[in-house]
């Protein structure tokens, strides 16, 4: 029976555990997390978690994953892969069968910064810190305003935070919404007295020991009492450096998410080539448990397949719960239907006449609905 080594324990390497025991996995099924506590849900971090409102969401506890046969190692720092052996900080794991499900971690602003008053969110520990510092009526800067920034704007705003969302492109959240969803998404927040910059960089953090404001390239200072950093995250490929694997801001995969021979990756931190020949990297949450699924039933049956998925992802913000489902893209023709006289929408984004990508405010049944649409002619699509 071979032993299924899985680094990683966020969703894509708990649901990869979890999915090799549903398939009649018997073999060892071992799973190291680097974070010290159990595997937990990432999404509630910039909602609800971040306002206080739920404790962590599990994705396992100790004894069900005991109950599963599955080994659970935390708090271990990977360090380095050879052939048949992880090296960590807490010793070296043999495998027969390796998964990489390392994920990402936030990109950094390339300016100095003072010690005190600027965040991430990643990890628990991240929102932790954070929620401490979010008092009503003090000044925070989010500084990235894509759907883990906007997500930030929305819950300490909700908090009587003094929010000002800087993004250096052209609207919110406009590579998932395009231009015209993303200006309508920005005026969502002004409504709800965040203060929107587009099209702004940020060239400063200010502060010696604090921060006291955050300069932007038209030399304007917001005056800030806290920073969050949402620019985007990079895989977490570094213990992987001399491994002998193919690393281009993910561990590189063919169609079926293999990395070598008996190597495979899910999640953030896997690049993988499509059906369609595009290789591409995915941080959708999604995507990370579809992954897990298809890699888990690879290793049991024997027999790698292509993945294949339709992109989906939703986001909370207020009292929108804004959607996308397929793979928009810039200078995609995007059709708007109002579902209200307020902020309830669907838009159909198509490609040269075919539906690439369905989106929505408040309306996920009316995209969910259309999902047999991508791929097909446009004028096929009902208004």
């Amino acid at each position: 029976m071979s032993s299924v080594l899985v680094v990683g324990a966020g969703l894509g390497g708990v649901r990869t555990a979890q999915t090799l025991r549903r398939l009649g996995h018997r073999g060892p099924v071992t799973l190291l997390g680097a974070e010290p506590s159990l595997p937990y849900d990432r999404p509630p971090l910039s909602k609800a978690g971040l306002a206080g409102e739920r404790p962590p969401v599990w994705l396992a506890t100790s004894p069900e994953l005991s109950a599963a046969g599955i080994v659970l190692h935390t708090g271990v720092t990977v360090l380095s892969l050879s052939p048949t052996t992880v090296t960590t900080s807490s010793g070296s794991f043999s495998y027969d069968q390796l998964v990489i499900a390392t994920g990402a971690e936030p990109r950094r602003l390339p300016v100095p910064q003072p010690p005190h008053g600027v965040h991430v969110l990643r990890t628990l520990a991240d929102a932790t810190r954070l929620r401490q510092v979010l008092a009503a009526g003090s000044r925070l800067v989010v500084v990235g305003a894509g759907v883990l920034g906007c997500e930030v704007a929305a819950t300490a705003r909700s908090l009587g935070v003094e929010v000002t969302l800087v993004e250096a492109d052209t609207a919110p959240m406009r590579r998932l919404l395009g231009a015209g969803l993303g200006e309508r998404l920005a005026a969502v927040h002004r409504a709800q007295g965040v203060d929107v910059r587009c099209g702004s960089g940020v060239t400063a953090i200010r502060g010696d020991s604090a921060v006291t404001g955050v300069e932007l390239a038209d030399g304007t200072v917001v005056p800030a009492d806290n920073v969050v950093v949402a620019i985007g995250a990079v895989p977490r490929t570094d213990w992987l450096r001399d491994s002998g694997l193919t690393l281009a801001d993910g561990v590189v995969c063919d169609e079926s998410l293999r990395a070598a021979p008996n190597v495979w990756a899910v999640g953030d931190v896997c690049r993988w080539t499509g059906t369609d020949g595009v290789s591409r990297r995915s941080e959708h949450w999604t995507n990370a448990g579809n992954q897990a699924e298809a890699v888990a039933a690879a290793i049991v049956s024997g027999r790698p397949t292509p993945y294949e998925s339709v992109p989906w992802m939703w986001s909370d913000q207020y009292h929108l719960k804004i959607t996308c489902l397929g793979d928009p893209a810039d200078g995609d023709d995007v059709r708007v239907t109002p579902l209200d006289d307020g902020d309830r929408l669907k838009a159909v984004f198509s490609r040269a006449g075919i539906v690439s990508a369905v989106a929505g405010f408040s309306a996920g049944g009316a995209v969910l609905r259309l999902r047999g649409a991508l791929g097909k002619p446009l004028t096929e699509v009902a208004a």
